[in-house]
């Protein structure tokens, strides 16, 4: 039988949101991945994203951003299509219908 190969992660992994469902989502994540891995992350309350630094447990570098638009400018991410996912990423940069995989400030196959 032939050998697989470990799929390959993103250097970069966006992550957009720290409330009841999102931070333990995170924590996992950013415990989970190697650490020469970043996680660039955000949410609209400041103490969370305090949070998120002091108690993830995180193995991966994290990059506290300023913005939703800064974590989607500096990382690979799915996105589901939705009117809150449109508020943040230009139409531009997202499918009709479906969900994307998008890259910095362009769609692109993942």
């Amino acid at each position: 039988m032939g050998s697989f190969a470990e799929p390959q992660l993103p250097s970069h992994i966006g992550f957009i949101g720290l409330g009841n469902m999102g931070f333990p989502m995170f924590c996992n994540l950013s415990s989970k991945i190697p650490a020469t891995s970043t996680v660039h992350f955000y949410d609209v309350v400041p103490e969370s994203v305090q949070r998120g630094l002091k108690e993830s447990g995180a193995v991966a570098q994290l990059d506290p951003c300023s913005s939703a638009r800064e974590v989607a400018e500096k990382s690979v991410r799915w996105l589901r299509h939705s009117p809150h996912v449109s508020l943040s990423i230009p139409s531009s940069h997202m499918p009709v219908t479906g969900d994307a995989c998008v890259h910095g400030s362009g769609r692109q196959a993942c």
